[in-house]
């Protein structure tokens, strides 16, 4: 195991018990609502705490068990980072809390990405927002009239310049290779 894949596993290690947590209850019932407690003991489910308290004794915890400071550690994997002008330490699962890592065909950890956890009140609002937006680029997209012309532009330039050029899905270019 090379030293990234041990000091990811260490976080995940601590991460998985704070899955446990009192605070962790709306998380842990999500993912039980889902998959069974051995998946989720199987897939090493984590969870980031939402107090800074709690957080900062993960934090040490991680350096415990790595016995060396686990500042530089996590910082190498890509857990936190420190801010250059204040020198602080942001971790970047603060927004994302359920915690899910990836690990290479040998059961070496290599990434983890946190997931937020939306009530379903929030589903409720959230979910005519997409499908309406959805609906209208399809509708401007394949409208010849000005007003759809003008919304495509506008959206077009609220891209970033620093995403990478969208691209047709593979799928999408297998159809219409099979309609030419």
């Amino acid at each position: 195991m090379n030293t990234k894949s041990k000091y990811l596993q260490s976080f995940i290690d601590v991460s998985k018990k704070y899955l446990h947590h009192q605070e962790a209850t709306e998380e842990y019932n999500y993912l039980l609502s889902r998959i069974s407690n051995d998946k989720i003991e199987q897939f090493q489910f984590g969870y980031f705490p939402k107090d800074n308290a709690i957080s900062s004794k993960l934090i040490e915890e991680v350096g415990a068990l790595l016995k060396e400071d686990p500042i530089p550690a996590l910082k190498e994997c890509g857990v936190i980072y420190v801010t250059e002008k204040y020198n602080k330490v942001v971790p970047f699962f603060k927004q994302h809390h359920l915690l899910i890592p990836f690990f290479d065909v040998y059961g070496n950890p290599i990434s983890i990405v946190g997931r937020s956890i939306l009530s379903s009140e929030q589903m409720k609002e959230l979910n005519p927002i997409i499908r309406n937006a959805i609906y209208t680029a399809l509708y401007a997209s394949t409208n010849p009239d000005k007003a759809s012309q003008e919304f495509v532009l506008f959206q077009s330039m609220l891209i970033p310049s620093y995403w990478e050029e969208p691209k047709l899905t593979e799928e999408f270019k297998k159809l219409q290779n099979n309609f030419k």
